[in-house]
């Protein structure tokens, strides 16, 4: 159980252990960028599957209805915050971190870093979440072996990759990749290479997932159609967000990244609202106080 539930911050810790070979400023990148990422991670993917699994426990395991039932419930449940995160982190993480830690020291070569690694990090976030909710399953019927073996593949696989994308990438400097007039040789993008690892096994640990579990349950089904809503739903977000963005342009960076995550969000929920999601009544109803 361990195994399968911390393979993210598992795998998290290897890539700060490979990052300390690179030259100066990957490690740092990287403990930047994680906990933006591993945020996500605790909040609708563990939350959500530690949740459901007792519920599962209780149940009969050989009701297939009823488990994909539930399924289905938790995945709309985890995805609904997920899918925008994965947007706004990959369209406006370049401003979330720098109203976060552009101050001081941080300058903004270390601003395009850290957002790199943290889009890198991205693109595997909505497969680490729907994995600790497949993991659900193989927990409840007392299959603990399978979830840990494939954890582990993944841990292995991502620092195999993550080296090589690592090595290959730290050839290039952050500031003439971002077209920065000053730059500083030693702010590579090795740790991105890492992230990239981590990001594309995540999908491998996904795929083997799913794989093993249709072997067995082949009627549990993930409603993979509402994710693709949910990110449709974030382009009139983007769009009143950039908006915001251009406009507030000659503002501190900290309120601009705070009116501008605002207007994100609130474009979204009312976006779904309208498209009739119970999510988004659910969450207005909080916002609102009722």
């Amino acid at each position: 159980l361990a195994a399968g539930r911390g393979v993210v911050q598992l795998s998290s810790y290897l890539d700060l252990l490979l990052a300390s070979f690179l030259v100066a400023g990957a490690v740092s990148a990287l403990g930047y960028a994680l906990p933006l990422y591993l945020l996500p991670v605790s909040l609708f993917g563990m939350s959500v599957a530690a949740a459901e699994l007792p519920e599962l426990a209780r149940r009969q395991t050989d009701d297939r209805s009823e488990l994909a039932r539930r399924l289905d419930k938790a995945f709309r449940q985890m995805s609904y915050l997920t899918v925008p995160t994965v947007v706004g982190y990959l369209a406006l993480g370049f401003l979330v971190v720098g109203g976060l830690y552009r101050r001081g020291s941080f300058r903004l070569e270390d601003n395009w870093l850290v957002y790199f690694v943290l889009c890198a990090y991205s693109l595997g976030l909505m497969a680490s979440n729907t994995s600790r909710l497949l993991q659900n399953v193989f927990y409840a019927a007392g299959r603990t072996r399978v979830p840990a073996r494939i954890a582990m593949e993944r841990v292995g696989l991502s620092a195999a990759l993550g080296v090589v994308l690592m090595l290959g990438l730290d050839r290039l400097e952050v500031a003439r990749v971002v077209g920065l007039t000053i730059s500083d040789p030693s702010l590579r993008l090795g740790a991105v290479g890492l992230a990239l690892g981590a990001g594309i096994t995540a999908w491998y640990e996904l795929y083997r997932l799913r794989r093993s579990l249709s072997a067995e349950d082949g009627g549990l089904r993930l409603p993979a159609r509402f994710a693709w809503r949910l990110a449709l739903a974030t382009l009139p977000s983007l769009a009143a967000a950039g908006a915001t963005w251009w406009l507030l342009g000659r503002l501190p960076v900290l309120p601009q990244a705070l009116a501008v995550i605002a207007v994100f969000a609130m474009t979204y929920f009312l976006v779904t609202d309208r498209m009739g999601l119970s999510q988004a009544r659910r969450w207005l109803g909080r916002l609102g106080g009722k």
